[in-house]
């Protein structure tokens, strides 16, 4: 494997975990604020949603909405992209 290769690798690995620690946090302030059974539906579509940009405004909307299906519109808005 040469360097570069293994560099890739090693940013790839630093991002998918960056990823996953940001969905498990918006799954964290979802369940903190409302039932964990509507929050385990929307949180399986969680995952679809690579770009840290929208992982960030979800986060904000995980804290700011009054009803969990404002925050799943905006999760299947991101997912149709």
């Amino acid at each position: 494997m040469s360097k570069r290769a293994f560099q890739q690798g090693v940013e790839q690995g630093f991002q998918q975990g960056f990823q996953q620690g940001f969905q498990q946090i918006i799954q964290e302030a979802l369940a903190m604020r409302f039932a964990e059974d509507e929050v385990q539906a929307v949180a399986d579509r969680l995952v679809a949603i690579k770009q840290m940009e929208h992982l960030q405004a979800l986060l904000r909307a995980a804290i700011q909405v009054e009803q969990l299906a404002e925050f799943t519109r905006l999760v299947d808005a991101m997912t149709d992209e």
